[in-house]
């Protein structure tokens, strides 16, 4: 134990072997399982760390919120590397084995749902979408909701401004609406809840948003415009310095 203590410190990659020889002679020691996780965790092995976290004895040998957090990182990276290789199937796997506590972190729901969407099962997405936001509301939620594209318009539209009456004028619905407005062809409620996102809260995606509504009903140079603002924004990170509007 001592031994692979040191090479931890050390040296990770040679620490992996012998803390996993004796987790294999005491599956259940609570300070190897630990010694053991913080390995992976250093060394990137997200799929093995996930495994680790999975078994029963692990939620006991690591204070809670350690417990958490490793099993979230390892299980979005899980996701985003079936995302990568198309994977469908085992993005669902991953998501349904995982305990409920860590598939309501936020950044491992986002991961699955932008997985799902970009492996082609948006109507799933969106269903996912709006069974999560029941338990309470989550803006990145919203952010992947206004761009997933191969639903009904019309329904989608629906219930972004059904959320936009629940939960009043939030930057995050107005982007949202905004775009599904502008999928809709809808162009000038397209720029009035652009234009109100934009007053509210100048981010990059508004002013992208903004820039492809407007080459779409041709106003080249106000697209450039707000293509610029937007490359301005998000180079910065700072907050715009003014608004760009037109009637």
């Amino acid at each position: 134990m001592l031994r692979a203590e040191l090479q931890l410190e050390q040296d990770t990659a040679s620490a992996v072997p012998v803390l996993q020889e004796l987790r294999r002679r005491d599956p259940r020691h609570p300070y190897v399982i630990e010694l053991l996780a913080r390995a992976y965790a250093r060394a990137g092995s997200w799929e093995p760390l996930r495994q680790l976290l999975a078994g029963t004895d692990a939620a006991r040998a690591l204070p809670p919120a350690r417990y958490r957090s490793l099993f979230a990182r390892a299980l979005r990276e899980g996701l985003a590397q079936a995302t990568a290789t198309a994977r469908l199937d085992a993005l669902k796997s991953l998501w349904e084995s995982a305990p409920a506590e860590i598939r309501a972190a936020p950044e491992v729901r986002h991961a699955y749902v932008r997985g799902l969407a970009r492996l082609g099962a948006e109507t799933e997405a969106a269903a996912q979408i709006v069974q999560m936001l029941k338990a309470g509301w989550d803006a990145g939620l919203i952010a992947i909701y206004g761009e997933l594209g191969g639903l009904d318009p019309m329904t989608q539209l629906a219930a972004v401004e059904g959320w936009l009456t629940q939960q009043g004028e939030k930057p995050e619905l107005l982007l949202a609406a905004g775009q599904v407005c502008t999928r809709n062809q809808l162009w000038g409620k397209a720029r009035s809840y652009l234009d109100s996102a934009l007053k509210q809260q100048p981010t990059p995606a508004v002013f992208l948003a903004l820039a492809q509504l407007c080459e779409k009903i041709r106003q080249p140079e106000d697209a450039a415009l707000f293509h610029r603002r937007g490359l301005e924004l998000a180079a910065t990170d700072q907050p715009s310095l003014g608004q760009v509007s037109k009637a």
